[in-house]
């Protein structure tokens, strides 16, 4: 069962930090998240 995205539609990414300023993920976890599970 994939876990429930935290994006809030607020899709602008922090340069310095590399991390979305709406769900605070990495541009690789927002490529992987469907695949990943509760596990």
């Amino acid at each position: 069962m994939a876990v429930k995205s935290p994006c809030i539609k607020v899709c602008q990414m922090d340069p310095q930090h590399g991390l979305c300023l709406g769900c605070r993920r990495t541009l690789d976890e927002i490529a992987r998240w469907a695949s990943f599970t509760h596990q």
